[in-house]
């Protein structure tokens, strides 16, 4: 009898040991810290100092972000519906984000990345690819202007959710725009930030990063 509870309590802890490392195992994208961007504004610094430092960052920020999981993050749908980003996620997909603030990232979200994804439609028809547009505290405390702009968005994407600022640091969108391509797994293969100032760059990117043959085009 002693044998068999001694048996019992064995399985148990194994089964236990194997689920916690499951657990562990998850290698989800690290929130990086935004600060490490901020100037040293007591001591001050040079031109030199201040780009070695964006740099530094930048490769943080993709170390952070490349073959990592998307964790639990909320987002909503227009209509206010809570929602969690991994649950939408089920097959390869481009995530584009950006807030409401910057032109630079407006023009990326409203303009290149829209025609980048035209001239490539019937290459990328089996991507999802899904507009997160960012929410700040100003926009909830003054919307009409944020609310115009998503009703232009849901004209130009067939999938618009809307992720409030803390839940878009939680996986590196910070720049506008970001762009997060993501394997059926939900794992982070490439992320693209800002605005490429080259011509047919973002369609190059997404070729670039949807395995797509330039022959074909």
């Amino acid at each position: 009898m002693k044998n068999m509870k001694l048996t019992t309590y064995i399985k148990i802890f194994f089964t236990v040991l194997v689920l916690a490392s499951c657990v562990r195992s998850e290698n989800y994208i690290i929130e990086t810290d935004l600060s490490l961007l901020m100037p040293d504004t007591i001591n001050g610094e040079t031109e030199k100092k201040s780009q070695e430092r964006s740099r530094e960052f930048h490769k943080l920020l993709v170390s952070n972000t490349i073959s990592k999981t998307i964790p639990d993050t909320e987002i909503f749908t227009i209509d206010g519906e809570k929602l969690n980003l991994r649950d939408v996620l089920n097959t390869e997909t481009i995530i584009i984000a950006s807030d409401n603030h910057c032109g630079w990232g407006l023009e990326s979200l409203t303009n290149d990345f829209p025609e980048a994804l035209e001239k490539l439609r019937d290459e990328i028809s089996d991507i999802e690819i899904i507009c997160l547009f960012k929410r700040e505290k100003s926009d909830i405390e003054k919307p009409m202007a944020f609310n115009k702009r998503l009703n232009e968005l849901k004209l130009i994407y067939e999938t618009v959710y809307i992720i409030d600022d803390n839940q878009a640091n939680k996986i590196n969108l910070f720049a506008s725009s970001t762009r997060l391509y993501v394997n059926k797994h939900k794992v982070v293969t490439n992320i693209g930030i800002g605005t490429s100032l080259i011509e047919n760059g973002l369609l190059e990117e997404i070729k670039e990063n949807t395995g797509i043959n330039a022959s074909k085009l």
